[in-house]
């Protein structure tokens, strides 16, 4: 099956997996070797990263995946969940870290539960890849943030 196909199942599944509106468009998909897709997203070509949604770009991936394998397309499930993300605003309300963790806990899940449906399980999709932040993002600040909430939020 060809990227265009998978990119309509994948919204779809993505919109019932995780109640979604469904967007107008897809998201622009651009396919590089692994090495330029982590100096993009990591600044630096040993970072593991196989997919990365950007707003200013759209989704980027690895170009050794096989769009065949449901382990490899959940990769590309998992960035049109961000890509989704964005343009519903979930997480909006976040302080800057906060959000990315958040946003990363739900597309892990959802990916999560598209595998299942494979008899992969859940539990399958790979969090250790979570090895990036954004810049500033640290477990302190996150603590930071958790405590400026609950002090706003009682």
């Amino acid at each position: 099956m060809d990227l265009s196909t998978w990119m309509d199942r994948l919204l779809a599944a993505v919109t019932v997996l995780g109640g979604f509106s469904a967007p107008d468009l897809a998201p622009h998909v651009t396919i590089m070797p692994q090495t330029e897709l982590a100096r993009r997203v990591c600044g630096a070509a040993d970072c593991p990263v196989r997919g990365a949604y950007l707003p200013e770009t759209g989704v980027l991936l690895d170009s050794g995946l096989n769009i065949d394998d449901p382990r490899d397309r959940s990769v590309l499930l998992h960035e049109i969940v961000h890509y989704l993300q964005q343009l519903s605003g979930r997480f909006g309300q976040e302080p800057l870290c906060r959000r990315f963790v958040l946003r990363e806990v739900e597309a892990y899940s959802i990916q999560d539960q598209y595998l299942s449906r494979y008899g992969l399980g859940v539990g399958n999709s790979d969090y250790s890849l979570m090895t990036w932040m954004p810049p500033g993002c640290t477990m302190a600040s996150l603590a930071d943030e958790a405590t400026s909430s609950e002090a706003t939020h009682p």
